[in-house]
């Protein structure tokens, strides 16, 4: 994982979510990567693995609206097949993704299309939920 300016600019550790298939040696690499960063991986498959003590896995059926605060996350790393969910599904996952993901804060998705079509759909939901972010950011601030 490349260095980002975000995850070492600020005082505080910064806490790391992967989701999806394949994630646990993603969040075993972060966090050797971040010692002192706090590293949450939800995922289907709990298989035990030597892991760092800042390195916490949990079933990834556990991800709703209550499971963490609003902000909470420095850097989030999504890894799923796109059929996986429809599309009301998707719309409702990013913006679980978009209200735990701390301002600034970076989110990577690792999408692989199974489908011919349908392909772009994500990226217009990421935006327009960072848009509406925004939005009601400068709301705020008047």
């Amino acid at each position: 994982m490349a260095e980002h300016a975000s995850l070492t600019a600020s005082p505080q550790p910064p806490i790391f979510l992967g989701m999806g298939f394949g994630v646990e040696e993603w969040g075993n690499t972060v966090a050797i990567q971040y010692p002192q960063s706090l590293v949450i991986v939800l995922t289907s498959s709990l298989n035990p693995i030597e892991k760092p003590n800042n390195l916490t896995f949990k079933d990834l059926r556990s991800f709703d609206e209550e499971t963490f605060p609003e902000n909470h996350f420095s850097h989030i790393y999504f890894n799923s097949h796109t059929a996986t969910y429809d599309i009301n599904e998707w719309q409702a996952l990013i913006g679980k993704l978009v209200r735990v993901l701390k301002p600034g804060g970076i989110c990577d998705f690792n999408l692989i299309n199974l489908k011919e079509s349908g392909g772009g759909t994500i990226m217009l939901f990421v935006k327009e939920g960072k848009r509406n972010l925004l939005k009601e950011e400068k709301k705020m601030d008047m």
